[in-house]
């Protein structure tokens, strides 16, 4: 069974599992809604980044050859973990030639925009970013001031950390509006003080007992 040129897959977001017993070269993913705390503890790199570039090959994926796209980020202000100048995403799905795989519901990325994200370094990962889409968050100047604001992966306003990872499933998320409501968009300086505050607790939990 072959690819097709142009396939479209949607995905299913409850749970976190890769469906391809009956459809191998199509791939489903399932997340689970998510917070910032669990978004950080389940990392291991949360970083502040800079798209650079980004193309896309054929893989082999579980014995499977599947398009990827890789992805490289300029880190600009690393969280957690241990990164170099550069951090390479290895995304499923893409453009190669002719055939495209798109996954419905998984982030996708443009040269230049500046994100904050939530990454697993697994090689076995099915996506890389912690929430498929939650763990990406857009960063971006405000319309009302200079200051930074934060919004979903798809543009979307947030409002209030507790409105991050709180959409239910792919369609949701690629809607237009705000779950939120009205009020102040939430700013990148909260944010990142939220992380940092997420990760100082993290590591105290996991101290060794004295």
């Amino acid at each position: 069974m072959s690819v097709a040129s142009s396939e479209r897959v949607p995905l299913t977001i409850l749970g976190a599992i890769v469906l391809s017993t009956f459809l191998p070269n199509i791939w489903a993913t399932i997340a689970i809604p998510t917070d910032l705390r669990s978004m950080v503890r389940k990392a291991d790199l949360v970083f502040t980044g800079k798209v650079v570039a980004q193309r896309s090959e054929w893989a082999n994926v579980n014995n499977q050859k599947k398009i990827i796209t890789l992805v490289t980020c300029e880190v600009l202000e690393l969280y957690k973990g241990a990164a170099g100048r550069t951090v390479e995403l290895r995304c499923p799905g893409g453009t190669v030639g002719d055939t495209t795989l798109e996954l419905v519901g998984l982030p996708s990325f443009s040269i230049g925009e500046k994100c904050v994200l939530f990454v697993r370094t697994n090689a076995n990962a099915v996506c890389p970013i912690v929430g498929i889409y939650h763990g990406k968050l857009l960063v971006s100047k405000s319309t009302a001031g200079s200051d930074e604001v934060v919004s979903r992966h798809n543009g979307r306003p947030l409002r209030a950390i507790s409105e991050i990872g709180v959409d239910s499933d792919a369609s949701a998320a690629g809607a237009g509006g705000s779950a939120g409501g009205g009020g102040a968009p939430l700013t990148f300086r909260e944010l990142r003080t939220r992380i940092g505050e997420e990760v100082a607790n993290d590591k105290a939990s996991i101290q060794p007992a004295r």
